[in-house]
């Protein structure tokens, strides 16, 4: 079922314009009017917001047939919207990434100082410090691991969110 979201438009015969092809008869307005006001009983056609989503019967004589149909203003402001989000999530992934590539070289760094002759010789002279350098290297594995999954739930999240956007895209081009 199409939808039209309101805009500037302060009553239903103020979206006339938006809602009747040329050319459409009055009494095929009039039917589609009656037919808008049944379909949206919460509605108060007299005082519309922006904003209002408006649900549409399926008629030829309607611009809107099988779509979402904004007004200009609100189609702006969902592009500006838009543009905005994808400029964030880019900025998101490109954090995410840099963090990810500071926690594995210091990750790396401590492998080093673990793998390191004096780490290495007191391990062999001491039980204790052996098992904390085996448990150090152990967490450093698992947190591999769980960055790994990181790196995968991030990019399944981005990409989810790019397909999002570029659905809005769809709607309000």
């Amino acid at each position: 079922m199409p939808v039209m979201v309101v805009g500037r438009e302060g009553t239903l015969e103020e979206l006339d314009r938006r809602l009747f092809r040329t050319g459409v008869s009055d009494a095929a307005v009039k039917r589609l009017r009656a037919a808008i006001r049944a379909e949206n009983p919460d509605v108060d056609f007299a005082n519309l917001r922006p904003g209002t989503v408006i649900r549409l019967p399926n008629a030829p004589e309607l611009r809107a047939r099988d779509d979402l149909s904004f007004d200009e203003n609100i189609a702006e402001a969902v592009g500006a919207t838009r543009d905005q989000l994808t400029s964030e999530l880019k900025d998101l992934a490109v954090t995410v990434r840099g963090r990810q590539r500071d926690a594995a070289a210091a990750r790396k760094t401590a492998r080093s100082l673990l793998g390191s002759r004096e780490v290495r010789a007191a391990a062999a002279q001491d039980a204790g410090v052996a098992r904390a350098v085996e448990s150090v290297e152990s967490a450093l594995t698992s947190e591999d691991e769980a960055d790994s999954q990181r790196q995968e739930t991030a990019r399944a999240a981005v990409s989810q969110w790019a397909d999002g956007l570029a659905a809005l895209d769809r709607l309000a081009p």
